[in-house]
This record gives structure tokens, sequence and C-alpha cells, in this order.
């Protein structure tokens, strides 16, 4: 144990937060229309052990080679560490009511995010949400965490406005509420109410789904600012699309349950994506997904999609027939696509 001021802290602190798989939803979720995601089996984990010397060294392997550390508070950091640092500068604020004592205790922070990258290009699983919900997992162990007893539900509320800032924009949360919650989970967040509608899915037993890596980022950033463009130009249109995306969407989560009707309401929301994407140019569909999408509309009991912003990141294979699926996934293999070694932390 090590001793300060009369506190016993942990010498040794590890924590693990998923990271997330939207399959349907995209776009609409952040107009407050519902969506499925998924926890994924690969997330973020953080580690926090004593050190002999004050400060915080900080490693982030997956995110960067570079050694950072934490010497006083205020800290100011570098440029580049952008969202981590406010992340981290947050959550420190946020737990103990003295951060410079908390700083002079030292540390060695480490925040792996390898499993979220792939050859150093990552892979769309929602990093930073993840990243936030390990840290705050961490920091929440310590015994002068002012933060004790919560709910997930304002817990969830808490780390969304620190996201948002961190961010510099007010996203969905539905990343954070995978990485919360686990499994799948069906939300939605109107932002009218304090708090999003959170419901448990469960999986047909005959879904299958291979999530396929693109081989090449995207930069969901880019697509949100290129959207925000189109939007201001075509604002009624923009919103006809949102509906349609959202009513798409709810058909989705309504039909989670049974694998065919699962898969066919699944087709239309991604009628409703590509007739989106041909109107707005955004390149949903581009980075690796176009041929796959196009080839699945040749069979009746799957469909392939890009997650998220699409333009890359992952693509998602959702099957209920085993002959269909393996043609399926020849066809994506020998257009130089992969598929990943990760898994749904969802029951089926």
């Amino acid at each position: 144990m090590l001793w300060g001021r009369g506190r016993v802290l942990k010498r040794s602190i590890s924590s693990w937060a998923a990271g997330k798989v939207i399959v349907c939803g995209e776009y609409a979720v952040l107009e407050g229309h519902q969506a499925l995601v998924l926890a994924a089996d690969r997330g973020l984990k953080v580690e926090l052990q004593a050190a002999d010397s004050a400060g915080i060294n900080i490693k982030c392997p997956g995110f960067t080679q570079q050694l950072y550390q934490i010497q006083s508070w205020p800290w100011q950091p570098p440029a580049e560490l952008g969202v981590f640092a406010s992340l981290v500068v947050e959550l420190i604020a946020q737990h103990f009511a003295e951060p410079e004592l908390f700083v002079q205790q030292g540390w060695h922070l480490t925040t792996d995010s390898q499993a979220m990258f792939d050859a150093g290009a990552k892979l769309g699983l929602g990093s930073s949400a993840a990243l936030c919900v390990a840290l705050d997992s961490a920091f929440g162990q310590c015994r002068d965490s002012r933060i004790k007893s919560e709910t997930l539900a304002a817990r969830w509320q808490r780390l969304q406005q620190l996201h948002s800032l961190a961010q510099g924009k007010k996203g969905s949360g539905v990343d954070l509420a995978a990485s919360l919650y686990g499994g799948a989970l069906l939300f939605n967040n109107d932002f009218k109410e304090p708090l999003p509608a959170f419901k448990p899915a469960r999986l047909a037993a005959d879904v299958q789904l291979d999530f396929i890596w693109s081989g090449q980022s995207a930069s969901t950033p880019a697509m949100l600012g290129s959207l925000s463009q189109w939007r201001q130009l075509n604002s009624q249109r923009c919103a006809a699309f949102f509906e349609a995306l959202g009513r798409a969407s709810a058909e989705v989560c309504a039909n989670t349950g049974e694998a065919l009707a699962f898969i066919a309401s699944l087709r239309k929301f991604c009628k409703q994506l590509w007739d989106f994407d041909q109107a707005a140019e955004l390149g949903i569909f581009s980075g690796g997904h176009l041929e796959p999408y196009k080839q699945s509309l040749n069979y009746q009991a799957l469909i392939y999609k890009p997650c998220g912003a699409g333009g890359g990141d992952l693509g998602l294979l959702v099957s209920s027939s085993a002959r269909e699926r393996q043609a399926m996934l020849d066809f994506i293999y020998s257009r130089g696509l992969s598929s990943l070694n990760l898994k749904s932390m969802a029951s089926t």
C-alpha cells in the first residue's frame, strides 16, 4: 500500500472498457433516433501503478510511442495529445479534491489501446469513449476519489458531458453507452430528457455477425463536417432523410429476436443509408465498402454494411445462411478486405 496524508491507496489499479460497433442507426442517432449498438471484446486497458517519485509518467501504447509526464498541477499538456489530455485533466479534477496531491503521490499511468488499432490504423471502435470510461474506472478505485456511488445512468450523463467537452462537440453518447453497459443495447437520445433511453437487446441465435476490416481508417470528424456543410444548404431534405433513417432503424431494433425479419429490416435501413449517402455525397460506402454492399444485395439471408460514419474502418456482415455467408466472405476476401478477430459481447 502507498501512504499519503493518512490515506491508503492501492499500489496497482487496472480497468478495461469495451469498444463499440453500431449495427444500425448511424447518423440518425445524432438526431435522437434509436440505434442498435454492440459492445466489442476489443477495448482499452488502463493501468495505474504507484511510482517511487512524484509526478505521473504516461505511456499510451497504440495511440503513440511518445512518453509524457505530469510533473505539477495544473498540467499544461502538449497540443498533440488533444482529447486524451483533456480527458486525463478533467477526470483527475473530478475525482480528486486536491489534484496536486494526487499527482505528487507518484504514478505510472498506461492507457493501452493497441487492440483498437491494426498496424497503426484505428479500427473505428470508439477509442476515445473507451478511454473515458476506463480512466474514470481507474481513478474511481483510488481511495481518495470523490466519486464512489453512482448509478450507470448518472455516470453516463457525467461522462457524456466530459467527453463532449473534450471532443469539442456534442455527440449522441452511443459509444459511451456501449462501453458502460456492455452487450447489445437499444439506445436513443432525443436530447430533450436529462438521460437517454437504454434497453438491452437479444439477437436471434441464428444471426451470424462477421466484422470486416476495410484496411483503412476513416475520419469521423471529417465526415460529420461534410454533413454539416451539406445540411446548411439542404436543411429540409436532410431532415427528411433523418426521419427515414430513424424509421428504418426503429424497425431493425424491433426485429432483433427473429433472424430473417432482422436481416430484411437491416437491408431496408442500408437502402435508406445508401440514398442518404448518394444525396449528401459523404462517401459512407467508400473506403472498401461499396462492392461488398452491392454484392450482398444478390442474396436473401444476409446484408453487408459499413459501420459508424463509414468511409473506411469496419464493415459488418450479418447473415443467417451458412452457404450464403461463405460465398459472401469469399467475395469480400477477393476484394482485399479481411475478417477481424472481433466478437460481440452480446448474448444470443
